[in-house]
């Protein structure tokens, strides 16, 4: 269901910023040990409040976490243009993202503009650092998605028949009546 808006986001990330990496926050930076390309982006969309707009049409009131990744810097003097780099890089994301509106292919407006909400700068001493970047913003959901994705998973749903005769899978396509 949140693949069109991770979508949107990461389309205008990889065009506007040196974005390495757009995913779905996992917490990866929570001790994880997992190791994460630098620099990343990860999209936590939290708790969506749906309503109906319509027969077809409903809107979800959203506040979107844009977890910016970046290698660890120390805060050693010698070390202050790659602090800035993981600032740069931030406030790139920052500006990709403020004011972005968002259509599918068909022209169907999937989220209002993303209007910033709030900012949080990593101070731990993780061997990342995780900037947070928050956006208030209406989603837009379309009966129609649900209605496509049945009528395709319907239309290419196959049944299969062993024959042990011919040694081999045949292959039946349902009709869709």
């Amino acid at each position: 269901m949140l693949k069109p808006y991770l979508k949107a986001i990461q389309t205008k990330l990889v065009a506007k910023t040196p974005t390495a990496v757009v995913d779905i926050w996992n917490s990866q930076t929570a001790g994880s040990g997992d190791a994460i390309i630098s620099p990343s982006v990860f999209i936590d969309f939290g708790n969506i409040k749906w309503s109906a707009l319509s027969n077809d049409v409903k809107q979800g009131y959203a506040t979107i976490k844009v977890h910016c990744v970046c290698a660890d810097y120390t805060n050693a003097l010698d070390e202050l243009p790659n602090i800035l780099n993981r600032f740069t890089f931030t406030s790139s994301v920052l500006e990709a993202l403020e004011n972005h509106v968002a259509k599918n292919e068909e022209g169907l407006v999937l989220f209002k503009s993303l209007e910033l909400n709030n900012t949080e700068m990593s101070t731990n001493a993780d061997a990342l650092k995780d900037d947070v970047i928050s956006f208030n913003t209406i989603l837009y959901y379309y009966n129609v998605w649900r209605e496509k994705d049945w009528q395709q998973i319907m239309l290419q749903g196959v049944e299969t028949e062993y024959d042990p005769n011919a040694g081999e899978i045949q292959e039946e396509e349902n009709s869709v009546t």
